[in-house]
């Protein structure tokens, strides 16, 4: 959230950020005598009592933005890719959170001059500023919170198991490996179990593992170190 507060003149007015806590509930309920639940996001809590965090202040307006950054990182290979590897995706992901911002979605009708500030900061294009319409929400995913409510544990739609694949008969002792040289498996994801691709996973990362260690030659050291990593 950001909120512009007044100054004597034009140039003396400040922008302030408030980072909606992500380790609380996105939601909180009240629940009336009737039984009726209210769901209030905690944006709408921080926005009615903005005050007590800036007191002595006048705040002309409060407005409630998201960013994307760009995640998208390459990893070099190089010839001790196998002691590196972890250590550069490690220090590649970390990096993620100070990425260049992208996209910038805002509550419609904001404060233009806060706009302008946070497009010329970022360096954001007018076609990567989404407007959300006011009564909406930012982020949906919060509504899975709701989803998961308790009163709502006995209304929600059983989960059915995943049917296994028709072209798979029962193996048995068989390996899943014999099965495929006799013919093919048709998968068909999400409604088919996935279990047979993580069981056929499984054994070619241990055969693959077993080869590497036997191995002299560095080229097919290399394919499997990176086949293990996958």
């Amino acid at each position: 959230m950001v909120t512009k507060t007044n100054g004597e003149s034009q140039n003396l007015n400040k922008v302030s950020f408030i980072q909606i806590p992500s380790n609380l509930p996105r939601f909180y309920d009240v629940e009336d005598e009737s039984g009726l639940i209210a769901f209030v996001p905690i944006e709408e809590i921080i926005r009615n009592n903005i005050q007590h965090l800036f007191r002595n202040v006048e705040v002309s307006s409060v407005n409630l933005f998201r960013i994307n950054r760009n995640g998208d990182f390459t990893l070099e290979e190089s010839e001790d890719i196998e002691s590196n590897f972890l250590d550069e995706l490690r220090s590649k992901l970390q990096t993620r959170r100070t990425g260049r911002v992208v996209r910038l979605e805002v509550e419609e009708k904001p404060d233009p001059w806060m706009i302008r500030l946070l497009k010329i900061q970022w360096d954001i294009e007018e076609g990567n500023l989404m407007h959300i319409p006011k009564g909406s929400l930012m982020d949906f995913t919060g509504l899975l919170q709701i989803l998961g409510h308790k009163n709502f544990k006995e209304k929600r739609t059983p989960i059915k198991p995943a049917v296994k694949p028709l072209t798979l008969p029962e193996m048995g002792d068989e390996d899943l490996f014999e099965v495929l040289k006799k013919k093919d498996v048709l998968l068909h994801h999400p409604y088919n179990s996935m279990d047979p691709v993580i069981e056929l996973l499984e054994k070619e990362r241990k055969i693959l593992r077993y080869f590497l260690l036997r191995s002299r030659f560095t080229g097919f050291q290399k394919k499997a170190v990176l086949l293990l990593r996958y």
